[in-house]
């Protein structure tokens, strides 16, 4: 099935994500769903021991980050799945990506979690589960799905918080001292021309009127023009 699903995010686009499956292989999933729903806490507690035997100390979640990051959403969201409402199970899982992000979890991990998933589901289950390799089958699909549709999220998320991070020090800079200023919109550099440099973009970017740069092929140019455009009054309107 298709879906077109847009995330919560204010500057995002509408995404068009492909379902692996559709309502009749939730049919047959149901049962190994409805075994994951009742046996929740035997399952995660064997999920996060395998999470913790596989990154030791540099895991990035505590035990309880863990629980109550991932259990509502990829155990929860089976109610979703029973329900048949992808929506609801899309949205859930999105706004797991992001919150991954933000917990600063590694892309490695997430997608590591996601395969222990499957593994604890299979060791904590093994008599639950019915018979015959299709509903594994089915079940590795589903577990793909969540992988498509949490990395996607995540990447959309970890970019905007690293622009939002080198904002933050873009906005800092501007309010240092000229003579302490090391970076400036893109550029880095501390000596007394680099500095000059930056007073004069700010002098550029105050007027209207049309600049002309020179500089020999590697000396940066179109950082510099670019400074100027984000300095100036039209920072909003497409830089070209």
């Amino acid at each position: 099935m298709w879906e077109d699903v847009r995330s919560h995010q204010p500057a995002a686009q509408a995404v068009l994500h492909f379902h692996l499956l559709g309502d009749e292989n939730l049919d047959e999933l149901k049962g190994i769903l409805d075994a994951v729903r009742e046996r929740r806490a035997d399952v995660v507690a064997d999920w996060y021991r395998a999470y913790a035997l596989q990154f030791g100390d540099h895991r990035s979640l505590s035990r309880k980050e863990f629980e109550q990051l991932w259990e509502p959403v990829i155990v929860g969201v089976e109610d979703s799945l029973l329900r048949r409402d992808v929506s609801d199970y899309t949205r859930k899982l999105l706004r797991l990506g992001e919150e991954l992000a933000e917990s600063h979890v590694t892309l490695q991990e997430l997608i590591a979690s996601l395969h222990l998933f499957e593994k604890a589901v299979r060791a904590v289950l093994p008599t639950e589960l019915p018979s015959g390799a299709r509903i594994y089958e089915l079940f590795d699909g589903l577990n793909h799905e969540r992988m498509i549709l949490l990395v996607d999220a995540y990447v959309r998320s970890d970019k905007a918080l690293v622009a939002s991070r080198l904002e933050a020090l873009e906005v800092e800079a501007e309010q240092l001292a000229p003579s302490q200023r090391t970076r400036f919109r893109g550029l880095v550099g501390k000596s007394a021309p680099m500095r000059r440099l930056y007073g004069e973009i700010e002098a550029a970017a105050a007027v209207r009127t049309p600049v002309t740069l020179t500089g020999e092929p590697g000396t940066e140019t179109e950082l510099v023009a670019r400074a100027i455009h984000e300095s100036g009054a039209t920072a909003d309107a497409p830089f070209v």
